[in-house]
Parts: C-alpha cells; structure tokens; sequence
C-alpha cells in the first residue's frame, strides 16, 4: 500500500510553504557617465539651435536674387555679406524646416534635462533628437542648394 502523506502531526493539514526570499534591490537607474553623456548632448543640442536659429533668421533676411534692386540694397546694407535665394520655393522649405527642426530640438533639450536629474524620457529623448537632427539637415540641404 502507499504510504499516507498526511504530516505525522496528525492535523491533516499541510505545514506552509517557506516565506520567499527577500528582493534584492534592482539597479536599473543609469549611473552618472550615462547621465553626464545625456547633459553634453544637451550642450550640443543647445549648439544646434543656435546654428538653426541662424539658418531662419539668414533666410528671412535674404532677398530674391532676380530683384536687383533688392540686391544692390542689400550689398549696400550689409556688404559683401549680403545673401540672396535664387529659388523662394527652397528659402520657404529651408526657413520652415529651420523652425520646426528648432521647435522639435528644443523639446529634445528639455527631454534631455529631464533625464539628466530623473533617469526617464529616455525613448522620447532618443526620437526627438533624432527628428531634430533629421529636419535640421533638410533645412541645411535645402539651403545649400540655393
């Protein structure tokens, strides 16, 4: 015959089980390098709005070169410096890229500080830049061309 398992106690019950063992404490929070490398994207985000600031404000300031007049007014004003876009169909793609690659880039700067003193945003920050970074270079592409 099979041995009874019922406990020799007599109870008819089943001692419980033993406590689980305690958690360790889990580390998943970035240490300060990941930290101090987010804070120097942070300065060249900084970098790049200013460069795209630069790009809009040069573009909106920028004359058409088919109007002479305006030309020769712009040399007088600024001198050898004076820029003209051949196309306004690329200096409206360039100035609007400039702005929208700033907005994106400045709350990827903000991301960025969030993460630098909490350790989260961390996918978000990754795709803004990323978009900032790709709008930023279409603004510069566009103005190349023309």
């Amino acid at each position: 015959m099979e041995a009874s398992r019922t406990p020799a106690s007599g109870s008819g019950r089943v001692p419980p089980p033993p406590p689980p063992p305690p958690q360790t404490e889990r580390h998943d929070k970035p240490g300060w390098g990941k930290r101090l490398l987010v804070l120097l994207l942070a300065v060249a985000l900084i970098v790049g709005l200013l460069l795209v600031v630069a790009l809009a404000v040069v573009g909106l300031n920028s004359v058409d070169c088919q109007n002479l007049a305006a030309v020769a007014q712009a040399v007088i004003e600024d001198g050898p410096d004076a820029t003209c876009f051949d196309s306004s169909v690329l200096r409206v793609v360039s100035v609007g890229f400039a702005f929208a690659s700033a907005a994106v880039g400045l709350v990827a700067l903000l991301l960025a500080l969030g993460y630098v003193f909490t350790t989260r945003f961390g996918p978000q920050l990754a795709r803004f830049t990323g978009l900032a970074v790709v709008l930023g270079v279409i603004a510069w592409a566009a103005a190349l061309i023309d």
